[in-house]
């Protein structure tokens, strides 16, 4: 088994300060048989670089697609770990809602099968498909037009949404977004403070 780690990233405030934080923390830590590939969204239209990260992606060899974004920080070894009990076809695992009816996992963690991947991306070369809402909910509808449910098992830890600080869940995705009292964002609070307690659990075994 093997990953590729897709990031939806941007250059504009205060993305680019969460790029870094990503790259400083969780993207800093080498895993063999994990890489990681961001690609960056400078407007609302998401669609026009996920075509070639996803073109980029396929030539690349592996064997599931994590795609995540800016507000997350990921535990490689242990997504590496997940991967291993997952299916190598028609997976398709996140936290999953429904947009009109139709299943969908958020963006902020899908896990995919190439298979998965290949649909999606035929999916964006039909111009008739072309959605106005966001990329998680254009992959859910692909993927249910092509008769791929979502695959269960997902894990995910909010990490603003408890008031507990304590030891971490073992899960292999945390999502990171959060507001301070003054609308500053607090993303990088949380990667730092994850990533001092993975450093800190990994000495001490």
């Amino acid at each position: 088994m093997s990953v590729l780690i897709l990031v939806l990233s941007s250059h504009v405030p205060p993305y680019g300060k969460l790029y870094e934080g990503q790259r400083r923390t969780w993207d800093s830590l080498a895993v063999p048989g994990v890489e990681t590939q961001f690609y960056f969204c400078e407007t609302w239209d998401t669609y026009t670089p996920f075509r070639p990260a996803l073109d980029e992606a396929l030539r690349k060899s592996w064997t599931h697609l994590f795609r995540t974004n800016s507000s997350s920080y990921v535990d490689k070894r242990m997504l590496l770990e997940f991967v291993a009990g997952m299916p190598t076809e028609r997976c398709y695992c996140g936290i999953s809602g429904h947009f009109h009816g139709i299943p969908y996992t958020s963006g902020s963690g899908t896990l995919l099968s190439r298979d998965a991947v290949q649909i999606i991306r035929a999916a964006l070369d039909r111009p008739i498909d072309l959605p106005g809402e966001c990329e998680d909910v254009f992959m859910g509808k692909a993927l249910h037009a092509a008769g791929v449910a979502v695959t269960p098992g997902a894990q995910r830890f909010d990490y603003w949404a408890s008031e507990r600080r304590g030891p971490l869940p073992d899960v292999f995705h945390y999502r990171c977004k959060g507001l301070a009292p003054n609308g500053s964002r607090r993303d990088l609070e949380a990667f730092d403070d994850i990533h001092r307690m993975k450093l800190a659990k990994a000495v001490s075994g």
